[in-house]
């Protein structure tokens, strides 16, 4: 799904509003307005993936400053909104673009990072977690995608580092146990449609917040990481075990 119908989908459920950053379409009043209320947007291609096509527009002095993240950085400023639509037309290709509030993550030793989850159904038709690694951004970067330079780091970890406290990094890790589960029903009570897997980055706020930043149907699960080859290998087993679960036969 395109990321607008999805941020679409998922505010019919008040359970997630608080989670989802504030995301428009991408057109001059929009624009305006949440430049009124946010020093950072990003700009993103509603079909694009790892990262590609970002556009990343701080307010500073007057000018609007913005990096586009393509083969290269590109960095330039605009006057005003409409003067930034203009230039970041060939950037943007024609493609349909959403604006989202940027958000003030939290850093790993000075770098922003996002969580990115693999949320699976196994053989008995439960979701479960499957891969859960944080992506840590390059420095001076705030994209976290591995594509544009962004390096893993075990989720414990991180959150170790965040939280310290061994009570807080439980109930951190169960509510974003809970935010998987409702995006993934949510979603698959909006579109009359079964899913077998997910993929969910999540961001932690300065706060210790959790914002949902993006989904997407088609997780790549090939990320070189510090997991064991026994949890790489699940990813692909489970959507497996989980077709042969829908087909009618027992999953031993």
């Amino acid at each position: 799904w395109p990321k607008w119908n999805v941020h679409q989908v998922l505010l019919t459920n008040p359970m997630l509003t608080d989670y989802l950053p504030e995301t428009f379409e991408l057109d001059n009043n929009n624009l305006q307005e949440l430049l009124k209320k946010y020093r950072v947007l990003f700009m993103k291609p509603s079909n694009g993936s790892l990262g590609k096509g970002i556009i990343k527009v701080s307010a500073s002095k007057g000018k609007l400053n913005y990096i586009a993240y393509k083969s290269r950085r590109i960095r330039n400023q605009a006057s005003n909104p409409a003067e930034l639509i203009r230039k970041t037309k060939k950037l943007r290709d024609d493609r349909h673009y959403i604006i989202q509030q940027g958000l003030d993550l939290a850093k790993y030793k000075g770098s922003p990072f996002d969580l990115r989850i693999i949320y699976q159904k196994n053989g008995q038709g439960e979701w479960m977690i499957s891969k859960k690694f944080c992506r840590i951004a390059p420095h001076g970067s705030s994209i976290s995608n591995l594509s544009s330079g962004g390096r893993v780091e075990k989720s414990s970890k991180v959150l170790r580092y965040l939280f310290k406290k061994d009570s807080l990094i439980k109930s951190k890790n169960e509510e974003i146990r809970q935010l998987c589960k409702m995006v993934a029903i949510t979603l698959e009570n909006a579109s009359n449609n079964t899913f077998g897997e997910l993929g969910m980055d999540i961001g932690i706020d300065r706060q210790g917040r959790l914002c949902l930043i993006e989904v997407n149907s088609k997780p790549r699960k090939t990320t070189e990481t510090v997991f064991s080859m026994k949890i790489v290998k699940n990813t692909f087993k489970r959507p497996l075990a989980y077709a042969t679960y829908l087909a009618g036969f027992k999953v031993k």
